[in-house]
């Protein structure tokens, strides 16, 4: 069941809010960081702004090729770890049926 502007469904709204409540929030940060600050690291060992503004990226980018394979069901055939708390796909495409099963990106 569909139900909001956006078109998800009513359990991911929150989530979805508070996802893009942090992205502004990242991005604002991010925007107030002087440039000569960027690729300054803080000490042996530690991650200068653009680093991590880089792995944030890449993260997200990831995150969201597993989401999209688990939505046409790529990783229904893996074993799960024992103790591993994942969502079950199956029942996700049962409710969200087409809707999401034929989302491309």
């Amino acid at each position: 069941m569909i139900s909001d502007d956006n078109g998800l469904e009513p359990g991911l709204c929150a989530s979805w809010s508070l996802c893009e409540t942090v992205r502004a929030d990242l991005l604002a940060t991010l925007g107030a960081v002087p440039p000569s600050y960027w690729a300054r690291q803080p000490g042996p060992g530690r991650w200068s702004v653009a680093q991590q503004a880089d792995h944030l990226l890449k993260a997200e980018v990831g995150t969201s090729e597993i989401v999209r394979r688990l939505i046409k069901g790529d990783y229904q055939s893996l074993t799960r770890p024992p103790g591993a708390a994942l969502y079950e796909m199956v029942r996700v495409t049962e409710r969200c049926g087409a809707d999401m099963s034929n989302h491309d990106g």
